[in-house]
């Protein structure tokens, strides 16, 4: 009698494992993967371009930049503002403020990384990334915004994670693309495009014909995070089109924590 209450027991349990680790296992193939947008910033040339970063000097960590293409910008100023109130803990962090002037016409990317001096570069801890896209535009009632605060293309993610950095495009041009990254931190798995003027709509719908929207497309890089680390992501692409030779680069930057 006590074996047979042994193996209803044994049963019951094994069932209960079962779906629990069903429903675990849901769960993980349900999960979304996170998405790191790359954000243009056109701006005219007249213009400020500010960033503003959290850092904690005393631990020695400080903020460091540069640019994707030479002599692109100047800084103009720079400000660190420490909390002075009473609730402010000693050698807690600071505020530091950037703004810097674009010194020519065109694409590029204000990269920031953080990491103590003496560690290098390579032993950086975060990364932040802006691209920038200059024209020459004056300032007017159509720019009321002498400073723009720029938006970053940056994320973070854990090892193991999955994530797609998307930018927009344009289907009906064609673009070829090219992507480089450090392949010991990140592996790319895919690239895709999705369309939305193929998206799923109720019969009828006017949304269902591609001249109803003007929406644009989004590419999307999947990446698989595979160790603590930052990388600096380049996505360089050409059009099939217009066959120019031409190519322009976007940029992103990813911490994984």
């Amino acid at each position: 009698m006590a074996f047979k209450n042994y193996h209803r027991i044994s049963f019951i349990i094994t069932i209960v494992f079962v779906a629990f680790y069903g429903t675990l296992l849901a769960g993980i193939g349900d999960s979304e993967e996170s998405e790191i947008p790359i954000i243009i910033n056109r701006v005219s040339y007249e213009q400020r371009l500010k960033v503003q970063l959290e850092e904690n000097a005393s631990t020695g960590y400080t903020w460091h930049y540069y640019s994707s293409e030479a002599n692109a910008f100047s800084l103009f100023s720079k400000e660190i503002s420490v909390d002075q109130s009473e609730k402010a803990v000693q050698g807690g962090g600071s505020t530091v403020t950037w703004l810097f002037s674009p010194e020519s016409l065109g694409s590029f990317a204000i990269i920031f990384k953080l990491y103590r001096e003496w560690e290098g570069e390579e032993n950086a801890v975060d990364i932040r990334v802006f691209n920038v896209e200059v024209d020459d535009r004056t300032l007017s009632e159509c720019i009321p915004d002498y400073v723009t605060v720029l938006g970053s293309s940056s994320g973070s993610v854990s090892p193991g994670d999955l994530f797609s950095v998307t930018t927009e495009e344009d289907s009906s041009a064609g673009f070829s693309w090219s992507v480089r990254s450090d392949t010991e931190i990140l592996r790319l798995m895919d690239d895709r495009y999705n369309d939305p003027s193929k998206s799923q709509s109720s019969p009828g719908d006017i949304s269902n014909f591609p001249m109803a929207t003007a929406e644009p497309g989004k590419r999307l890089f999947d990446f698989e995070a595979l160790k603590r680390g930052v990388s600096l992501i380049e996505l360089e692409f050409s059009s099939t089109v217009e066959n120019d030779g031409t190519a322009s680069t976007l940029y992103a930057g990813v911490s994984v924590e």
